[in-house]
């Protein structure tokens, strides 16, 4: 039902799990950084927990991956600073909602 972002659970961790897939898939380093991206998102829209962590600190190590391999990208490292500010607000909401 809209509206309900419970609804969504499942869908970081199903996230989460496609950097394990871009060798298989052949992903390029810009659709690697497009997915994280997306993978990101996913864990802002998800309820404050472990789920909306896991799916956004896949998201980060794939930045970090790329920045690794490609440091002179600054896109790359813009990217990378933006997916940890957002695991630091999925960290900080599940704390709030625990407690």
């Amino acid at each position: 039902q809209a509206g309900q972002p419970q609804s969504a659970a499942g869908l970081g961790t199903e996230g989460a799990q496609l950097p394990a897939r871009f060798d298989t898939a052949g992903a390029s380093p810009a659709d690697r950084a497009d997915i994280a991206w997306n993978i990101v998102y996913i864990g802002a829209y998800l309820p404050a927990g472990a789920e909306a962590i896991t799916v956004t600190a896949a998201g980060v190590q794939v930045y970090r991956d790329l920045v690794a391999t490609h440091p002179d990208n600054p896109a790359y490292l813009k990217n990378l600073a933006w997916a940890e500010e957002n695991l630091a607000a999925r960290e900080a909401a599940a704390a709030a909602v625990s407690g």
